[in-house]
């Protein structure tokens, strides 16, 4: 609003008046930007932690669509990014949204952490995973792709003390 005021004294008042007080505005604008943008950049860098460090996931809002629990309810094995779409209370799509990362990075600590059983399809995954983990210490990524039965998606659940609601249909409302 102040710049409008300054275009205006150049314009009534002769430029060379209006000029001489652009320079402690710019100042001000660059010294107010730098200070928002110190405090709202390491909230855009780490907007992911800071939604895992929320406790639990937030509710959808109406506007979300909800998955079809039903046609869910008679599956018996999942693969990982259905199951970490479906704990974020999505249908199942790729890629993954925010919600759906968090959730899928929960299944893959809980393999990491041997809480959670996943049905490997390939024999080779499983030697190289191991050849990492003892010859380099390297942790490995969770395929999305991997299948996990839903009796371990409720032991896993049990475990980490959560209730997503396309393990227990009493949760929904």
């Amino acid at each position: 609003m102040h710049l409008v005021f300054i275009c205006v004294e150049a314009i009534l008042m002769g430029a060379p008046y209006a000029i001489s007080s652009l320079p402690p505005l710019l100042g001000q604008l660059m010294f107010w930007g730098g200070i928002v943008g110190l405090v709202l950049y390491p909230l855009w860098v780490l907007r992911d932690r800071l939604f895992e460090w929320l406790p639990g996931l937030p509710i959808p809002s109406p506007r979300d669509e909800w998955p079809d629990f039903d046609k869910w309810d008679q599956q018996r094995e999942f693969r990982l990014w259905e199951a970490a779409n479906l704990w974020a209370n999505r249908e199942p799509k790729m890629p993954l949204d925010r919600r759906a990362t968090v959730a899928f990075r929960k299944l893959e600590k809980g393999i990491n952490d041997k809480t959670l059983q996943v049905l490997r399809q390939d024999l080779r995954e499983v030697i190289y995973d191991a050849y990492d983990k003892t010859h380099h210490g390297i942790q490995p990524k969770a395929n999305p792709n991997w299948g996990v039965k839903r009796d371990e998606l409720l032991s896993f659940a049990s475990s980490i003390g959560e209730k997503p609601r396309f393990l227990y249909p009493k949760e929904r409302v």
